[in-house]
């Protein structure tokens, strides 16, 4: 059974956070502020504390990390945990987030401050199935065998044999069927 949170949601312009990921958020930013400031006040009113890093900030005070493109949300964020928060070198105030698993954002709710509040829905990891770790193995080795066909050029150089340039190797197209063999999806229409 999934858990339900209720947490203010701190969007994310630039950045890439995954669960696990220990990541320094400047405070400058209004929205970064805001989301801190509510996960802060909205811990100390429901009196939750739970043991961890003791700092200048309520443990267990939690914030949703969710990327923003164009204005719009994504579907899901990185549910994070305030850490600790200080002064940079420089004299601003950053926060340290130290995140824990995905969660599916859902109904916005109310929450103290001015923060945008939701439920999310923790997200259960799952492990890969067979089918997929086989998809990856194949995929790993049709990689590595096409890297090593260039790297055999003439006099050294990187390149086929003929001694025609080579593009990128995101340029290579790749159709690899479940089941394939690497050798026959290397051999394959590049």
């Amino acid at each position: 059974m999934s858990q339900t949170v209720i947490v203010p949601v701190l969007p994310l312009d630039d950045e890439v956070v995954l669960p696990q990921m220990v990541v320094p958020l400047d405070l400058a930013d209004a929205d970064t502020r805001t989301a801190i400031e509510a996960a802060q006040v909205g811990t100390r009113e429901n009196g939750v504390r739970t043991p961890g890093i003791r700092s200048n900030t309520d443990s267990g005070a939690q914030v949703l990390l969710v990327p923003r493109l164009d204005g719009d949300y994504g579907a899901i964020g990185a549910l994070g945990t305030i850490e600790q928060i200080g002064r940079l070198p420089g004299g601003g105030k950053a926060a340290v987030i130290r995140t824990t698993a995905r969660a599916r954002i859902g109904a916005g709710t109310t929450g103290p401050g001015a923060a945008l509040w939701v439920q999310a829905e923790v997200v259960e990891e799952t492990g890969a199935d067979e089918v997929s770790k086989d998809t990856i193995r194949d995929y790993k080795a049709v990689i590595a065998s096409i890297l090593q066909q260039r790297q055999r050029g003439r006099d050294g150089r990187l390149g086929p044999e003929d001694g025609r340039p080579v593009g990128p190797v995101g340029s290579v197209r790749l159709r690899v069927i479940p089941g394939q063999r690497p050798e026959e999806a290397a051999a394959g229409d590049h």
